[in-house]
């Protein structure tokens, strides 16, 4: 609300709190530096007289420009001077061998992968993404620099290495852009507003949208009795487990998901009739299944309709080419 305000009615103290916020939301996660986007680009559109208008502005005003870059420096700086002070080094990156990948971002997987995509998981913020249309309308000075940063924050967040982010309900890391989605979603709830017929349309689609995120958020509860398994959903297991607060009488398949030591109770339970923590079950499924142990409980194997373990052409190696029968057991022997 600062920039508008500050284009409006330029003041030093405006100037001044439009670089601190900046400064402390790169200090929190450097990324966020493109909220920078915003405050450039705020009231232009694709004209020269725009731009022409907007030079001129800030020549007028570079006085009032350098103090918002000094208060959002001061800030920036705390960071450096910890490192140096905890370490000796003035920058340091704790990300080890993790980094952006700028020519091949992972935005299929990262938006409307099964696995943790970022719609898939959040729908309802498609009506946002639609509301750019009547945000044009309705703000113009506030659609160009909104849908730039939209465009550029998604690519640079999905463009790193670790798209899943450690795994979440949807993806976490685009959390920081629903204050600049929440202005596309009112101009849309606004266009349904003087159009009833669309509203009542969309009614039921919203009453939807809000029971599957009520249901996500209770599954994904940490530690409780979600089947959620963050970071490791597939199609098939989704499909299952939709709208489900128990689990499903039948084994879903040999693996959507890890019941390691941060599964929940439900997510063990549910994958029990098939495969325990005993060696000799994941013995059994694996020489099945033909795949490393490793790969057992792992999204890139499935069961086929006949219930037989087939793995996806992803992770190949090490599969049958074709799914084998589980093996007989011989008459009268008992299996311990």
């Amino acid at each position: 609300l600062l920039t508008p305000a500050f284009y409006a009615r330029p003041t030093w103290s405006r100037a001044v709190g439009i670089g601190a916020i900046v400064g402390l939301m790169t200090l929190t996660r450097p990324t966020e530096i493109l909220a920078l986007l915003l405050v450039l680009l705020w009231g232009l559109a694709p004209e020269r007289a725009s731009l022409r208008a907007r030079l001129v502005f800030w020549r007028q005003h570079w006085p009032l420009l350098a103090a918002a870059a000094l208060a959002g420096g001061v800030l920036l700086s705390i960071q450096p001077l910890y490192w140096h002070y905890a370490t000796g080094d003035w920058v340091v990156y704790s990300y080890q061998e993790q980094g952006f990948n700028w020519l091949k971002p992972h935005l299929f997987d990262g938006i409307l992968s099964f696995r943790t995509g970022w719609l898939m998981y959040s729908p309802l913020l498609v009506v946002a993404l639609v509301g750019f249309g009547p945000l044009r309308r309705q703000q113009p000075a506030a659609f160009w620099a909104m849908l730039v940063f939209t465009v550029l924050f998604t690519y640079v967040t999905f463009a790193w290495n670790e798209w899943t982010y450690g795994g979440g309900l949807g993806c976490r890391a685009m959390i920081e852009s629903y204050a600049v989605l929440a202005w596309p979603l009112a101009a849309v709830l606004h266009w349904l507003q003087a159009r009833p017929r669309w509203a009542l349309a969309f009614a039921p689609l919203a009453v939807l949208g809000c029971a599957y995120g009520y249901w996500l958020t209770q599954m994904a509860i940490p530690g409780g009795h979600g089947l959620l398994a963050a970071g490791d959903m597939t199609r098939t297991y989704l499909r299952r487990i939709l709208f489900r607060y128990q689990v499903p009488p039948k084994p879903i398949c040999c693996s959507t998901a890890t019941p390691s030591s941060r599964a929940t109770p439900a997510i063990r339970a549910c994958f029990g009739s098939r495969i325990s923590s005993s060696l000799r079950q994941v013995s059994a499924v694996r020489q099945l299944c033909k795949a490393p142990a490793r790969w057992l409980l792992m999204p890139s194997i499935r069961t086929a309709p006949n219930g037989r373990c087939r793995c996806s052409p992803a992770n190949s190696r090490g599969c049958a080419p074709t799914p084998r029968p589980a093996p007989t057991k011989p008459s009268g022997t008992r299996t311990a």
